[in-house]
């Protein structure tokens, strides 16, 4: 655990800047805004991802691993970009999720073959259990 906030603030810019991510969709660093903005801590006990709104936590993942924090951080970070995405890139006749869980796997995959092919095993648990509808 060798990285203080703004080493990992620098990081987290530097891989939003490769995906064309806006500035709104990243974390904060210290503190939380309260309004489900996730928040990057660090101590003792390592590095945390914390979403909290309006006083009640609702997430939270904790590691020694930076990486760990870097794949929640672009897990939502991509998601908001790929349902952008498919909300303008949507076809009739075809589940949504189609194209939404297509392009967050390229784009997590743009920055870490791992995250990529992590996020493509997280879709195919989800499918087995809700398979597409491309019928409406």
């Amino acid at each position: 655990m060798d990285q203080d906030l703004s080493e990992i603030k620098s990081r987290i810019e530097a891989l939003a800047e490769k995906l064309g991510a806006p500035p709104h969709l990243l974390p904060t660093y210290g503190y939380s805004e309260e309004s489900a903005r996730p928040e990057i801590q660090r101590d003792a006990r390592g590095y945390h991802f914390v979403v909290s709104e309006r006083g009640n936590e609702t997430e939270r993942h904790t590691s020694f691993d930076l990486d760990e924090i870097l794949y929640h951080v672009f897990d939502g970070v991509t998601f908001d970009m790929a349902c952008t995405y498919a909300k303008y890139h949507r076809k009739k006749q075809q589940d949504f999720r189609r194209s939404l869980f297509a392009r967050q796997e390229k784009l997590l995959t743009q920055l870490s073959s791992v995250w990529g092919e992590r996020k493509r095993q997280d879709h195919a648990q989800v499918l087995e259990k809700y398979p597409f509808n491309d019928h409406g």
